[in-house]
């Protein structure tokens, strides 16, 4: 979950029109991509895997597409690198041949090393925007390896909390369930959730909204070409109580309680190459969905992330609408509807404490409107720094402060 789904409703038609040529163009470049290369003189004969202690061979060798017979495929063998970079089980992988039975025949291995297998996640933030002081803190603790197989355990928190001006607040937990390999298949995967949320949402024109829900959801997606995955979402809302405070134009407020769908669907493309999933310098990430419920019209919603690193180390990133997650899991970030930052590395410290980390600044735009019609303008800067510690797991700390200006309906 994001900050983004705490503004205005924002009317985003015209930015989905573009964002859905940008992914029908990455799934033509992925079609493309993921054709064979030229056949290679060199067969697999058999595949390996070291420096797995915990970690199935299975669940490793679900992410490399080759089997014994195959020609070897350089290209398949670079992109389960990548695969397998991004998940967070590895802190390190590794993908080469050996020498074969005979002058044709190779070995393919592949070496990772095992991170924690309980790993843990930490976002802690401060922001100023649309005149309202609040404190993000969020956690997050995942089984990573479950029975050795690589299956998840996820536990998850949110409170965003208001300190000063409008009320802004959310709580929120969940606990999900993955299989990245469901019936030991190497492109099917299952996540099985549920989720408990209360919030507090006070806009700008002084309407009031107060949410509190118990859903339960379950998801069945398949992983698609080299980085692409397409999922269905069924979710189903076993509770919901909706309260609504809306100012009228005589000075009155109507109070009301609208019927919650009972159920949602949504089915998702997305798209992740990037070359690690806490500090990442190459790659994207991509995300396009479309929701169905019982009692409104289809809606799409997506977002879009592009990584790249300069000489010197800097890594950049731009970004557009919402913070792509993976395939397994949603991003946990306070953000605005477009950003471009800049990320420099951190060295790990003598003791050990601190492995990696960076420092980042980031400058973001958000739009939207009012309840009443009028059109505002948020402008912001993000400035934050993000560890991998020994004691901690991965800490995220962060100021954001932005200004906007409001367009009243009527003014040129």
């Amino acid at each position: 979950m994001n900050r983004r789904g705490q503004l205005e409703t924002t009317s985003v038609k015209a930015a989905t029109t573009w964002l859905c040529a940008i992914m029908l163009a990455l799934l033509f470049s992925a079609q493309v991509f993921a054709q064979s290369a030229a056949p290679s003189a060199l067969l697999v004969e058999d595949l390996q895997c070291r420096g797995n202690e915990a970690t199935s061979c299975e669940f490793i060798l679900g992410y490399l597409y080759l089997l014994p017979g195959d020609p070897v495929d350089e290209d398949e063998i670079g992109n389960a690198r990548l695969r397998l970079a991004s998940q967070p089980a590895f802190r390190s992988v590794d993908i080469y041949l050996e020498k074969g039975s005979s002058r044709d025949r190779v070995r393919v291995i592949v070496e990772v090393d095992e991170a924690d297998p309980y790993a843990r996640e930490w976002l802690a933030g401060t922001s100023w925007r649309i005149d309202s002081l609040s404190q993000l803190v969020s956690g997050r603790l995942t089984h990573q390896n479950l029975f050795g197989t690589g299956k998840l355990l996820d536990i998850s928190g949110f409170a965003y909390v208001p300190l000063h001006g409008r009320v802004r607040s959310e709580y929120s937990a969940r606990v999900q369930y993955v299989d990245p390999h469901l019936l030991d298949t190497k492109r099917n995967y299952l996540i099985a959730g549920i989720a408990g949320i209360t919030n507090e949402f006070e806009g700008l024109d002084q309407e009031r909204s107060e949410i509190d829900a118990f859903v339960a959801d379950v998801t069945i997606g398949r992983r698609l070409w080299d980085f692409s995955y397409f999922s269905v979402l069924y979710r189903y809302i076993a509770h919901a109580d909706v309260h609504l405070a809306l100012p009228q134009s005589d000075g009155s407020v109507a109070r009301l309680n609208p019927t919650v769908n009972n159920y949602v669907l949504v089915a998702s493309y997305g798209w992740n190459s990037e070359d690690d999933p806490y500090f990442p310098t190459r790659g994207s990430r991509t995300v396009l969905r479309r929701t169905w419920t019982d009692t409104t019209e289809a809606d799409w919603d997506g977002g879009f992330r592009k990584t790249w690193t300069t000489a010197g180390g800097t890594s950049w990133y731009a970004k557009v609408l919402e913070q792509p997650g993976t395939e397994y899991r949603g991003a946990i970030e306070e953000e605005m509807e477009a950003s471009l930052g800049f990320a420099r590395p951190i060295a790990g410290s003598t003791s050990g404490e601190i492995r990696r980390g960076r420092w980042y600044v980031e400058a973001g735009y958000s739009s939207s409107n009012t309840f009443r019609g009028d059109h505002f303008r948020e402008y912001g800067l993000k400035v934050g720094v993000r560890l991998d510690t020994r004691s901690f797991g991965v800490v995220d700390l962060y100021a954001l402060g932005t200004g906007m200006d409001i367009t009243s309906r009527g003014t040129p």
